[in-house]
Order: C-alpha cells, then structure tokens, then sequence
C-alpha cells in the first residue's frame, strides 16, 4: 500500500485549469440574469378538481364562535362570547370526567347524573331571576322626591 502525495494547489498538478476571472464574472453575468427572469415569470396554475384545492385564508370556513352563535346572531355579542367561553370550559372538564370512566356501566351513570344535575340547576337558576325588579335608588333621590 503506497501513499499519495498531498495534492498542490500551484498549478503544476491540476489536470483542468481554472477560468480567469473574466470567465467567471461572465458566468456569475449569465446566472443572475437567468435568475432575475425566473423571479419576474408569471406562473399561474389552474386547479379543476376543488376537493383538491386548500383553503388559504382563515375566513374560508367558519371559525367555532360563529358555529356556535348561529343561533344568538340576533343578541349580545359580549353575552354570546362569554357563554362560548364558558361552554368550552365546562365541556372540557366534563369530557375529561367521563374519559376516566373505563366501565360502560359508570358512563351510563355518568349521563344520567349529569343530565339530572344540569336540569336541577337550570331549575334554580330560573327559580332566582325575578319576574319584576325593584327600581334602585339612593338615600339622595329619596330625601329630594319627598
């Protein structure tokens, strides 16, 4: 086993000699207007098949506030975002409760209690809002209406 001699870089050991530098800045000349007409060509793709189309923009599809407001589109927009983020709240606990569950016999359970707990609070909530509210005044109106 021979080994080689380090190659040198003085020209007396290359078989291909190297372009002058005018060569190269002709070269360097070629390549950047090849590149500069790639970055002006208009290129347009026609897609036929819309199945195969992905939506860009965010405002394609419907966001999950306007899928759950479909129906409270005519009321309070602060009320509707609030209950939206109360809903989500409270789904996420109640999913991560009935995860838990391995046994089918506790997940019917589970439904059935649940049920019965948010029809009984629905319940007193509605047993708590008042038919007529009492006008609010102060100790300064009172002494000036007399």
């Amino acid at each position: 086993m021979m080994a080689e001699p380090p190659p040198t870089f003085d020209g007396s050991n290359n078989d291909e000699e190297l372009p002058d530098s005018g060569e190269r800045e002709e070269e360097e000349g070629d390549l950047m207007s090849t590149l500069d007409k790639l970055e002006e060509a208009e290129i347009e793709i026609e897609i036929d098949d819309e199945e195969k189309k992905i939506p860009v923009e965010d405002d394609d599809e419907p966001d999950e506030v306007e899928q759950f407001s479909d129906e409270l589109s005519n009321m309070d927009e602060t009320g509707r975002n609030m209950a939206f983020t109360c809903f989500k709240k409270i789904s996420q606990y109640i999913l991560d409760a009935y995860d838990m569950l391995a046994d089918m016999q506790d997940k019917k359970i589970f439904v059935d209690y649940l049920i019965t707990n948010l029809k009984l609070y629905f319940d007193k909530f509605e047993d708590e809002l008042q038919k007529e509210v009492d006008e609010p005044t102060t100790d300064q109106y009172d002494s000036m209406k007399t």
